[in-house]
């Protein structure tokens, strides 16, 4: 009797061990992002040692085997943070710390309280997955692994095989997901104040720095950037300005994110709050209100079109003109702004510093480039020193002297410096980048002060959805120049290469361009197609589910109800109530009558039976026990030969699993209606008896 349970005890320990060897493998995948590679191959070789051992492929591993895995992770989480910082890395190498630790406890497991604590840490991996990754895919993913624990926590309370105990888990799963739906739409949801860094993630867009190359490899780069959802008239010129770069170095060609930025940066923080009055002005109902849903960068800058206000407290309107978040944006994230008319903008005096002029006017050493020097002064001679016509003689200038619009230009030769002259009157082929840097270098040399953008332009047009699609492939550069006390944008591309402009507002994603270069990395339909699907899912995704705050429901509900205060109040009460029946239920699926099998079920009918004969089963006592305990009060009746045959069957499912649930349950069946008479006679027969002896 003891081998029978000690094996049954050891085929359910053999199970639980299984999946959790599949649930924390499926686990550690899921926080790949996060995982160092050595730790993940730490983690897989537990999951194999301890595969091996429950498959009796290998022997029980020795036990100094934890301790010296335990050094090992230590040493190497010390070693990764002294690589990467301790400062950038610190929550990383606590995940990785947290997840090793659970494989080392794994690894140790023996007893059923361990399996049910390693069940629980399971659960806990799954979740913290979301703290990373909200793609939509990554949904199902979560489910199947939930699964997967489910599974391994209901193979700790019945002896089932393993077809069965997943089956089971789906239809908890399945059950869990409408209350979670329900819940997610009732319960109050708050804007976070803070997010989870994410050091392991490459930061994307434009960078802090643009020099003649910077932009080329994002060009080349057409994954998705940002989406730009409008809530009236797509505007037809779409300047998605990101950054400015108002500095240069006279050794370097390019100019360079501003020193006062970093600083106003550094000094944001979750709490930071910044009146409106530094913001453009709402005044005036003109403009068009768009939605910005940006993917993660792992920057703080927002793109937006240059020319756009917002009331969205969490982001800051810098002293340099460009949009900020308080946070890296690690996860996709939504900023609404209003898109202000030029007529408004425009037309009105916007008065610059002492200090911006001199920054904005600022060449750098003053004997480079002198060839490029003295034609700025020749054409400041010609015009009479009026901006408006020095910078259209500047663009002449780009248009007649056959420059050409390419992705592979000819490269400096940095031994003899002076870039801007080798540029412009040398190589004369490049990209935006070249042409942007280069007129804000011929406009301050003139005493305009002016200043190079990055930022993206154009993107495709979905015209029945009414939003906009920017990539990283729409990167582009152009000048800021302050002309008759306001800022003027001025893209010299649109005289050097009109076709690259026109395609960006024509919605056409992939410019044309000569037969020398090529702007973006073309796809076949198909390929596009699927991107496309992909894209759209993933862009309904973050509108309605990652997006979805106590402000969308609050309008959810305002929406349905209005000044309907009772039917709101009875809405309320109802899912309340739904809410509490789903709750229920899934309760009553971990009960012990839920958990115990059709055949277990069909064999407590034939005890059930015994219980008018004056015998109740025990719960201590094991099927082969009771029978016994029948043996020894009824003796070799005829009632104890037919209920030592359920009892045989019953032994067979749960002991020795020779018979599945199905057969028992139908074998049971069977047998039981012969039982039921048997028993009725023996009642019978023991009441004719008390009479006869009255």
């Amino acid at each position: 009797m003891a081998n029978n349970t000690n094996q049954a005890t050891y085929q359910h320990q053999r199970r639980t061990l299984i999946l959790i060897c599949l649930g924390f493998f499926f686990s550690i995948i899921l926080l790949y992002k996060v995982l160092n590679p050595i730790i993940i191959l730490t983690c897989l070789g537990i999951i194999a040692i301890r595969y091996a051992e429950v498959k009796r492929l290998i022997k029980d591993h020795p036990l100094f085997l934890n301790n010296i895995l335990s050094v090992f992770i230590i040493f190497a989480i010390i070693a990764l943070l002294v690589i990467n910082g301790f400062r950038n890395y610190l929550v990383n190498a606590f995940i990785n710390l947290l997840v090793a630790s659970i494989a080392l406890k794994f690894l140790e497991c023996k007893q059923e309280r361990d399996l049910t604590i390693q069940v629980i840490a399971l659960f806990f991996l799954t979740s913290l997955t979301f703290v990373f990754s909200f793609d939509w895919y990554m949904l199902f993913y979560m489910i199947l692994c939930m699964i997967i624990d489910y599974a391994a926590l209901m193979s700790l309370f019945a002896c089932r095989r393993i077809y069965e105990l997943f089956k089971f888990s789906l239809k908890t799963t399945l059950l869990a997901i409408p209350l979670a739906v329900i819940l997610f739409m009732v319960l109050p949801r708050f804007n976070p104040f803070w997010q989870m860094p994410n050091a392991s993630q490459a930061k994307t867009g434009l960078g802090e720095e643009v020099s003649f190359a910077s932009v080329e490899e994002l060009i080349k780069d057409n994954s998705l950037a940002f989406r730009a959802v409008f809530d009236g008239p797509i505007p037809q010129e779409r300047y998605f300005k990101t950054m400015v770069y108002p500095q240069i170095d006279p050794m370097v060609p390019g100019f360079f994110f501003p020193k006062g930025l970093w600083e106003y940066e550094r000094n944001l923080t979750p709490f930071s709050k910044q009146p409106l009055k530094e913001r453009p002005s709402f005044e005036r109902n003109m403009g068009v209100v768009y939605t910005i849903y940006m993917e993660p960068s792992n920057r703080r800058w927002i793109p937006v079109l240059d020319l756009s206000t917002s009331r969205n407290e969490n982001i800051f309107y810098s002293p340099f003109s460009v949009w900020l978040d308080k946070f890296l944006i690690t996860q996709p994230k939504s900023y609404e702004f209003k898109y202000l008319t030029e007529d408004y903008f425009y037309n009105r005096s916007i008065p610059l510093s002492d200090s911006a002029r001199e920054l904005l006017l600022d060449t750098g050493f003053e004997r480079a480039n002198p060839q490029t020097r003295a034609f700025v002064e020749n054409i400041k001679k010609e015009t009479d020193g009026d901006p408006h016509k020095i910078v259209e003689a500047f663009l002449n200038y780009f248009r007649d002297q056959e420059f050409t619009y390419t992705l592979r230009p000819l490269q400096f030769d940095h031994s003899k410096g002076n870039y801007y002259d080798q540029f412009l009157f040398n190589n004369r082929s490049g990209f935006c980048n070249h042409y942007a840097a280069s007129l804000t270098f011929m406009l301050r040399v003139a005493g305009i002060p002016a200043m190079t953008v990055g930022g993206y332009l154009g993107g495709e047009v979905v015209a029945n959805e009414n939003y906009v699609i920017v990539r990283n492939s729409d990167a582009h550069s152009w000048v800021s120049a302050y002309i008759d006390n306001n800022w003027k944008l001025i893209d010299p591309v649109s005289v050097i290469e009109p076709s690259r402009i026109l395609d960006a507002f024509a919605n056409i994603s992939t410019p044309t361009l000569n037969n020398t270069t090529q702007a973006r990395v073309y796809q076949n339909s198909v390929v596009t197609w699927f991107r496309n699907i992909l894209e759209t899912i993933s862009f309904k995704w973050n509108m309605t589910i990652l997006n979805y705050n106590f402000d969308d429901q609050s309008g959810f509900i305002s929406r349905f109800f209005k000044e309907k205060t009772i039917l709101a109040a009875i809405c309320l009460i109802l899912s309340m109530v739904v809410i509490i029946y789903l709750s229920l239920r899934m309760a009553k699926l971990f009960s012990k009558k839920e958990i115990i099998n059709k055949a277990t079920n069909r064999y407590y009918q034939y005890v059930d039976l015994f219980k008018d004969l004056g015998l109740t089963k025990r719960l201590y006592e094991t099927p082969l026990q009771f029978r016994d305990l029948v043996l020894k009060i009824f003796g070799d009746h005829e009632l104890y030969q037919k209920f030592n045959i359920a009892t045989n069957i019953i032994v067979e499912h749960l002991y020795a699993e020779t018979l599945s649930e199905k057969e028992a349950d139908q074998m049971l069946a069977k047998n039981l209606k012969d039982f039921k008479h048997t028993v009725n006679e023996y009642k019978k027969s023991k009441k004719e008896h008390r009479v006869k002896l009255k």
